[in-house]
């Protein structure tokens, strides 16, 4: 039996594409001279990927879905996981760069691709 997908209709699908966009304006923006707001952009995609997490949980008990142990375990693993980062970059043991870029877009693409599809995981850019 397949494992059953939740989709929390459109207000997740406007969250995950937020994330894509966030995330490939940073990426665009690392690869030319990094803008003055660029800690403002990189602390503006983090915050809204927590947001997402937190809230993605509320969105599908609304929606009637009951979240499995796995499901729980997994989306709250990548949480911390951007938390961590986000900590990280606070503290400069993690610079807002491309190593900040490559395991932020693997936490997304794990993501995306669980929710949506690899399709609108390949979306985000680097």
């Amino acid at each position: 039996m397949a494992k059953k997908t939740f989709r929390t209709g459109p207000f997740n699908q406007e969250h995950h594409e937020r994330l894509i966009d966030l995330f490939n304006t940073l990426s665009s923006a690392a690869g030319r001279e990094r803008p003055d707001n660029w800690e403002r952009m990189v602390a503006n995609l983090l915050d809204y990927a927590i947001y997402h997490f937190r809230t993605e949980a509320d969105m599908a008990t609304k929606s009637g879905y009951t979240e499995t142990a796995w499901d729980k375990y997994d989306r709250e693993m990548l949480e911390k996981r951007v938390m961590e980062m986000k900590e990280k970059v606070k503290s400069k043991e993690l610079p807002a760069g491309s190593d900040l870029l490559l395991k932020l877009r693997d936490v997304l693409r794990t993501h995306l691709a669980r929710e949506r599809g690899p399709l609108m995981a390949s979306e985000l850019k680097l």
